[in-house]
Order: C-alpha cells, then sequence, then structure tokens
C-alpha cells in the first residue's frame, strides 16, 4: 500500500521540534510493509539532505521559518503568502499521488494539510483521512471562515482520527461523522545525558513546550508565586522558546525570580530527558490541548505530572495513576500539587506501563490500517487499556 502523509510541519532531524512524533508514526507504517511519501511545506532555506520518501515544497518562504500556525491570517500582509502555501500545496499533492501511485492520503492535520488532501483526492479519486489536533477543532474552527472550510474537509474525508477522546468528540459534533482517537506519540530517543552543571542545584519543576499564553505559562508563574515555591526550597525550568518568551523573561525579572526559574530556550533532546528524570514533577497547565506530547514523554521517563484537567490529561492522569489533576484556573491547586507530588512520587508504574503500550505508535499505526483498509471500528483504548490491566495483574 501506498500511502501519501501531508502534514503542516515535519522536522528537518531529531533536533527539531515540528510536529517531532510523526517521524515515529512514518517508521510504524514502513514496519508494516507501507510505502510513505511525505509532503510538507519548506520553511526557511533548504536543510542537510534527507530521505527520499520527505518532499518540501517551496511556497516563497525562505527568509521565514515561522510555523503557519503563528500567522496573522487576518492580516492582507499574510495574503499573498496563503495564496502561494495553497496553490503550491494543492500542486505538490497533485504531482506525487500520481507519481507513486497513492492509495490513500493521511492529513495532519485539517488545515492546511486537509486541504491539499482532498483536492488531490477529488482529482484522482483517492479516500483520504484527516488526523486532527487541538488546534484544528478548539482554535481554528471556532473562526469563521476557517470553521466552514474544516467542516467541509472533515464531512468528505473518509476517515476522521483526533488525538484524544475529548477532541474526537468535538470533531464528530462539528462534521457529524464518526471520529476515531489516534495518539500522537514520540518515542524518547536514547541520548547521552548532559553534563550535571546544566541542572539547577535545588529541586525543581519542569515545563516544557511552547512559551505562549495558551500553554498556561503565566498560570504556572502565578502557581509558583502564590505558592511560595521558591521560600519552600523549589525551582523551575521552562524549556521551549515561543512568541512569548521574552515577556515571560521579563515578568520573572519584575517578580524577582530569576535565580529561581530558568528559561534555558529549546533543548536538545539529552537536556529534555534528562529534566524529566531529575524534575519533582512536570506541570502542564494547557486549557486547551488535548493529549500533549510533554505528558507522555514526561511519564516515559518516570516523571509524575500535573496537569489541568482539560481535554484528555485528566482522564488518562486519573485513570492511569501518573500524577495529579487540578481544575483549569485554579493557581493555589496547581502550586499544592506540585508540592504534594514532590514529597511523594504518586506514579504507578505498571499501570504508567500499561498506558504508554497503548499509546505507542506501532499501535497506533496498526490502528489507522485496520480502519482505511476494513473500515470496522476497534475497541476503544480505553477499554484494551481495561483488559491488559487485568492481564498484568492476573499474570496471564
Amino acid at each position: 500500500m501506498n500511502i501519501l502523509l501531508v502534514t503542516n510541519r515535519f522536522p528537518r532531524d531529531e533536533h527539531d521540534s515540528a510536529s517531532p512524533f510523526v517521524p515515529d508514526f512514518v517508521q510504524a507504517l514502513s514496519v508494516l510493509g507501507v510505502k510513505v511519501i511525505v509532503l510538507t511545506p519548506q520553511y526557511g532555506p533548504p536543510g542537510a539532505a534527507e530521505p527520499g520518501n520527505v518532499h518540501r515544497f517551496d511556497f516563497g518562504s525562505t527568509n521565514d521559518e515561522s510555523p503557519i500556525g503563528s500567522w496573522d491570517v487576518f492580516s492582507p500582509q499574510t495574503w499573498p503568502m496563503i495564496y502561494r502555501l495553497i496553490a503550491a500545496g494543492e500542486q505538490a499533492a497533485d504531482d506525487l499521488v500520481v507519481r507513486h501511485s497513492i492509495d490513500h492520503i493521511l492529513a495532519l492535520w485539517a488545515l492546511p494539510s486537509g486541504w491539499f488532501a482532498r483536492f488531490a483526492a477529488r482529482r484522482h479519486k483517492v479516500p483520504y483521512s484527516v488526523w486532527c489536533l487541538g488546534s484544528d477543532i478548539n482554535r481554528w474552527a471556532h473562526r469563521p471562515l476557517f470553521r466552514g472550510m474544516t467542516r467541509r474537509i472533515l464531512r468528505e474525508a473518509d476517515f476522521i482520527f483526533a488525538d484524544g477522546f475529548a477532541l474526537a468528540k468535538a470533531a464528530r459534533h462539528l462534521s457529524g461523522r464518526p471520529c476515531r482517537f489516534l495518539p500522537s506519540y514520540r518515542i524518547l530517543p536514547d541520548a547521552v545525558p548532559p553534563p550535571e552543571k546544566d541542572l539547577l542545584s535545588r529541586p525543581f519543576f519542569f515545563y516544557g513546550g511552547r512559551i505562549h499564553q495558551d500553554k498556561g505559562v503565566y498560570d504556572l508563574l502565578l502557581a509558583y508565586e502564590r505558592g511560595d515555591l521558591a521560600a519552600r526550597g523549589f525551582d523551575m525550568v521552562l524549556a521551549g522558546d515561543g512568541p512569548e518568551l521574552e515577556p515571560v523573561r521579563l515578568a520573572i525579572r519584575e517578580k524577582r525570580l530569576a535565580n529561581h526559574i530558568r528559561l534555558p530556550g529549546r533543548v536538545s533532546n539529552a537536556e529534555l530527558e534528562k529534566y524529566y528524570r531529575e524534575a519533582c514533577a512536570t506541570v502542564i497547565p494547557t486549557r486547551s490541548d488535548s493529549l500533549p506530547l510533554v505528558f507522555s514523554e514526561a511519564v516515559q521517563c518516570g516523571c509524575p505530572v500535573v496537569a489541568y484537567d482539560t481535554g484528555d490529561l485528566g482522564r488518562f492522569i486519573r485513570r492511569f495513576k501518573v500524577g495529579r489533576v487540578v481544575p483549569p484556573g485554579d493557581a493555589d491547586g496547581l502550586a499544592q500539587a506540585m508540592v504534594d507530588l514532590a514529597a511523594a512520587n504518586e506514579m504507578d508504574s505498571t499501570r504508567a506501563h500499561v498506558m504508554l503500550d497503548l499509546l505507542n505508535p506501532a499501535r497506533a499505526a496498526r490502528k489507522f490500517l485496520a480502519a482505511i483498509t476494513s473500515g470496522k471500528a476497534e475497541p476503544g483504548l480505553m477499554k484494551q487499556a481495561v483488559v491488559r490491566e487485568s492481564s498484568v495483574k492476573t499474570g496471564r
């Protein structure tokens, strides 16, 4: 089977943070005997040589590496770039479907990849699927013009997937079509640990991801301040970059917490894994994500998680007992949960193993193939988890 995977971002190498789980999913499909051709936009100047199955189409953005999600789509200055992106993406998808005799197109995500997939699928009578992320349904689909585009793309798709149960429910409501849970999950690579001097000397909490208000970074600063965590002996690391990195850095200075809160920017895989393994807890105060990668990454490294009860985070944390859940916006509760986890690591390693097995890209690839080849629904992953847990406990 030949599959064209159209994605908004595909990492150039292991240090690129753009959709880092997609290569694992591609590899899992390849192991199952599927030929996967990847189509993705070219951001910035061409990088190092890549595998022959990765095709980056140029739309005139050689001097701009900002992702599509950060564009101001309502600014007239952005419209020419959007037009070039759509025209180039449609042409590239159309060309690859013919050149590689594509049997199925998978779009990651609804916009703009789903638009390219729909265009090529309609021209060549090839089925297509859409794998939704939270930004598709929780952000773009709430905007007038893009809501209609997203609904059309989903309604005409042969199959719809989402990386969370709550998100799948929202996608079903938007499209009026069935939507299946398909997890996004990155296997952390084996990496040489960085020198010990790269870590803080005191116990610390860890945040990894975009430095953006949608991810709850200001909530985290408020929790740290109101919980008086510096005086209680805890520091904090906020790793990642984003549009609000400097404003957050300024806020930390104004609060006179620069000696206790570290902003290392984007870190390597080795540094990331080291932070996970050494932190008292990983904190995920997002109010919009479904099941962010940082969650499964932390659990892989044995780091308990404190998170807002948004998307499927609460569901998974409670079900598999890998941390604490706090109501969204409860800064005091967030601080207390952090301190509680620092005092007693409440991660159930057996259940954590079961959860990670269920989210593994190899399982996701099998689930995806089963859907597009048979069209028959599979048991939900939560039901599979109950069976697997029972087997672990009884030794079967």
